[in-house]
């Protein structure tokens, strides 16, 4: 499917991928208006969804159910009115990479269920949400290289969560930058913070100071804060 504009009317997907389908490409259209954007069913796997803008749905921009292998890159998805993308029931081995995803009334991705692994998050620019990234009973995922920024709540929050990665993302300007509940064994390694206290004061002690991140009555660190932000632009 490619080029198309396609205007949805809630509360249906605007574009489905059916159960057991596979090798789907979406391409270069406009998704809007419906309950879904797109939504992948239970079992479906190798999808790709690129270039697609994907706005003002009412609940989720892309639906990932027990989805698998898929690719979503390059996607402008803005001002849907839950998660701008949603992988559930175990969804593992997806790629989302080089998304802008703003303005929705969720979190930007929320990946959740406990055999949801081996997901990657690379490269997006996720800004102005209600959460950046959310991770509920979901482990062994990445977070790498992102701009997470605006949130009005958390960038990124791990619940039940373990064995993640979050590395060298951008956190600048959310409410609470990052935090973590009932999760351990998460790696947190050279994020840029806008609020750590080494930008604050520049002699050389406070350098050396990790950054905390705070979850309950528990401390993590990222040991190696960045002094300058990473240049993360998305490519859409």
């Amino acid at each position: 499917i490619s080029g198309f504009t396609i205007i949805g009317g809630s509360p249906d997907a605007v574009i489905q991928v059916i159960s057991l389908a596979d090798n789907v490409k979406i391409l270069d259209n406009i998704v809007k208006n419906g309950g879904y954007g797109i939504d992948l069913l239970l079992t479906t796997s190798k999808t790709t969804i690129t270039g697609n803008t994907i706005e003002n749905n009412e609940y989720m921009g892309i639906r990932l159910q027990t989805s698998t292998y898929n690719i979503i890159t390059y996607n402008h998805i803005e001002d849907n009115g839950g998660q701008g993308i949603d992988l559930s029931i175990g969804s593992n081995h997806n790629y989302i990479g080089n998304n802008t995803i703003t303005n929705n009334g969720g979190e930007g991705i929320l990946i959740s269920g406990i055999a949801s692994t081996e997901n990657k998050v690379e490269g997006n620019v996720i800004n102005d949400n209600y959460i950046g990234v959310r991770f509920s009973s979901a482990g062994s995922n990445s977070i790498l290289s992102n701009n997470i920024q605006g949130s009005s709540m958390e960038g990124v929050l791990i619940q039940t969560s373990s064995e993640n990665e979050i590395e060298m993302n951008n956190f600048i300007d959310n409410k609470r930058q990052a935090t973590f509940k009932v999760s351990s064994r998460n790696t947190w390694d050279a994020n840029y913070w806008d609020n750590w206290i080494g930008l604050k004061f520049s002699a050389p002690l406070f350098q050396k100071f990790p950054k905390a991140i705070v979850g309950g009555l528990r401390i993590t660190f990222d040991k190696n804060p960045q002094l300058v932000p990473y240049n993360i632009t998305a490519g859409v």
